[in-house]
């Protein structure tokens, strides 16, 4: 969604075609900046970070394409549309392939084109930054679910710690006797558990538990 209060840059040496296309994109509803060389340009772009650049192809200190090439060094998204009074295929094709949004000749009889390339800029513009919040978003999440499932695992890790632990020794000999245990369970952590001692000296005493469930709830309930 466009907003209405979107502000555009034009940048251009010639003060006429600079007052044409200011006054008209102003009547159609947005905040026009004006600078008059590539030098002017950067520092209004610098001060004021407007949403799109318009800017003449070929200017004495500064070309359309130069320019697009310091934007791309900054890391700026900004969209640039070049006017060019020369018209030429070569030029146009290396403009879009370097990042340009468009490329329009001059002079402009119908600024209805202009206006209507302004808008499809900025709505491309506007889709990408949503695509890339979201994409950053996306990856913030998995950043966090990845935190978690580490922090599970290890909590997993100690209960098995524990849990092993607390069984008995194997073999454990006494007297007469030879008892040895393998527990192999479902899953990382279970309700299985094993254990034989000596209660007295004429008695012994073993026992095998199997609680219910998988996982970690039968192993809690198990210690």
């Amino acid at each position: 969604m466009l907003n209405p209060s979107n502000t555009l840059l034009i940048i251009d040496d010639d003060p006429v075609v600079r007052a044409r296309l200011a006054s008209y994109l102003q009547a159609a509803g947005f905040s026009v900046l004006e600078a008059d060389s590539g030098a002017r340009g950067l520092q209004l772009l610098e001060e004021s970070s407007p949403d799109l650049l318009i800017c003449n192809f070929r200017m004495p200190d500064l070309s359309g394409q130069d320019l697009i090439s310091q934007l791309q060094e900054q890391g700026s998204e900004t969209p640039v549309i070049l006017l060019s009074d020369t018209g030429s295929m070569s030029d146009a094709i290396d403009s879009l392939r370097l990042g340009a949004a468009d490329y329009l000749t001059k002079p402009l009889d119908d600024l209805a084109v202009l206006e209507h390339s302004v808008r499809r800029a900025l709505q491309e513009a506007a889709l990408m930054l949503e695509n890339r919040l979201y994409r950053e978003t996306l990856e913030a999440t998995n950043r966090e679910l990845q935190t978690s499932l580490s922090l599970l695992q290890e909590d997993q890790n100690a209960g098995r710690q524990m849990q092993l632990s607390m069984l008995p020794q194997t073999p454990w000999l006494t007297d007469d006797f030879q008892f040895a245990h393998q527990v192999i369970p479902s899953l990382y952590l279970s309700g299985d558990f094993v254990d034989y001692f000596r209660l007295d000296q004429h008695r012994i005493a073993f026992y095998l538990a199997d609680v219910s469930g998988h996982g970690a709830s039968s192993a809690f309930v198990t210690v």
